[in-house]
């Protein structure tokens, strides 16, 4: 539960929004085998652990457990990891690895590892390792496998969003000594990587990603699907070159384009009126100019710490980026503010020291979390309030989503 409440925590303040599609795919109990994408190092583990109903058991490379890692060694802990040693870093056995993950499902735990078993920035998956089928053929008893996407429009940028995507679950009927068929490993392998796909950022381009999965979330309010099922049906679909597919696409990015210049959040028009959207766009008014003062305050006092973050982890493989943002702004930040309290408290009074050192980590926060709402809106008021004829287009992108995914999902699932 600490590390689930510790994600969660550095989940929130990392990204803008966090969005999880079908999370009641989830099997409540029993064994489960989590098998996802990866794309962002340490914080696609961390998203998942935030965001499952379940705190998962990770596989995580053994190179992790070594003496230059050991600031990670109390995580690893807490998080109850195990070590797989990977032909990359040098190879080695894996016995134990099979043995207490093929124990931990029989007990009825949840195990995560990452298929593709190599963190990447590839647009698509890379070829999934059959480690996930083996593991599931070799256990003495049934396995819910279950595929989930994490998609990341900007992986690297400091408030963006993430959405998870929980896939249909493969029903998988393990035995003792099963891995040892090569042939059901492959196939198993094969079921896998198609559910994964289903749900997986399979696009070329990240503004895809978000607008795949916005097309997908509009269907699923409009048409009470589940999301998951839109952006499969969406995703081979657009594999075929189908025009609806293409359609409902190129629509959800001119939503999004459309959100930002109002700036009106993406959430808030899946599924909305015309008046709707008037009314929201005059709360979002409001709303931004209560926190208007507080976000600057924070923004202004947190500058320099900000900056360093962003230059020091600029320097990192962009899969990395994410990862230390994260960890160096847990360390710059709360040394920037210690700095910013002493210097204030020496300059002026002990009281104005006291004083800034509850202020600056305040409104650090609030401007994490207003920051991208302010210059969204500020950005879109530069050219005056939203007109009637601004809201209607908003609209008819909206409605061009809705009739091109009705072509687009079977019917059946409508």
């Amino acid at each position: 539960m600490i590390v689930t409440a510790l994600c969660r925590i550095l989940m929130h303040l990392f990204f803008s929004e966090v969005r999880v599609l079908d999370a009641d795919r989830v099997p409540q109990d029993g064994p489960v085998l989590v098998v996802s994408n990866h794309h962002s190092a340490l914080i696609d583990p961390a998203v998942l652990i935030a965001t499952l109903p379940r705190q998962p058991r990770f596989l995580a490379k053994a190179v992790l457990w070594e003496p230059r890692y050991s600031l990670l060694r109390p995580f690893l802990v807490l998080a109850r990891a195990v070590p797989v040693h990977r032909a990359k870093d040098g190879g080695g056995s894996n016995d134990d690895m099979f043995s207490e993950t093929r124990a931990a499902l029989q007990a009825g735990e949840m195990i995560a590892l990452f298929g593709e078993g190599v963190s990447h920035d590839n647009a698509g998956l890379l070829d999934l390792k059959t480690g996930a089928a083996r593991i599931a053929r070799g256990t003495s008893s049934a396995v819910a496998v279950l595929p989930v996407g994490i998609i990341y429009p900007d992986r690297t940028t400091y408030r963006s969003t993430v959405t998870v995507a929980v896939g249909e679950v493969i029903e998988v009927e393990g035995v003792a000594g099963g891995d040892i068929d090569r042939q059901s490993v492959r196939e198993l392998t094969d079921r896998i990587r198609a559910g994964l796909a289903a749900v997986a950022p399979t696009w070329e381009s990240e503004d895809k990603h978000q607008a795949a999965v916005v097309a997908a979330e509009i269907a699923a309010a409009r048409f009470g699907t589940d999301a998951a099922t839109a952006l499969s049906s969406l995703n081979r679909s657009v594999d075929r070159s189908e025009s609806h597919a293409l359609t409902a696409l190129d629509a959800a990015r001119d939503l999004l384009d459309e959100c930002q210049h109002l700036g009106v959040a993406v959430a808030s028009v899946i599924d909305f009126t015309p008046p709707q959207l008037k009314r929201m766009e005059r709360v979002s008014r409001v709303k931004t100019a209560a926190w208007a003062v507080p976000t600057v305050v924070g923004k202004v006092l947190t500058l320099p710490a900000f900056e360093l973050t962003g230059k020091l982890s600029d320097r990192r493989d962009v899969n990395f980026q994410a990862t230390s943002k994260l960890a160096l702004g847990l360390v710059i930040y709360p040394i920037w503010w210690v700095v910013l309290a002493l210097a204030f408290g020496s300059i002026f009074s002990p009281l104005m020291g006291l004083a800034v050192a509850i202020v600056a980590p305040v409104t650090a926060y609030i401007s994490a979390l207003k920051m991208h709402r302010l210059r969204r809106f500020t950005t879109a008021r530069l050219g005056g309030p939203a007109s009637e004829a601004q809201l209607g287009t908003l609209h008819a992108r909206h409605a061009t989503v809705v009739e091109a995914m009705r072509e687009v999902i079977p019917a059946k699932a409508r």
